[in-house]
């Protein structure tokens, strides 16, 4: 399988996380988490500024709370 992983890498490129907001992750799956994003910094921001906020984490550093 090695073989064929390093092929995807090819297509798809390197690997990144990123943190996104809890509205955007529920419009994105149409899965609903109630009131937690009204709890969510992120969200609360998009709300605020019509803005969409996405954090690419490299690191602990880079996770916001």
């Amino acid at each position: 399988q090695s073989s064929e992983l390093g092929k995807l890498e090819i297509v798809f490129g390197p690997l990144r996380t990123w943190q996104r907001s809890v509205l955007q992750i529920e419009k994105l799956t149409g899965i609903s988490f109630g009131d937690l994003a009204s709890y969510d910094g992120f969200s609360n921001e998009e709300r605020l500024t019509g803005t969409r906020i996405e954090a690419q984490i490299r690191g602990p550093q880079d996770i916001r709370l």
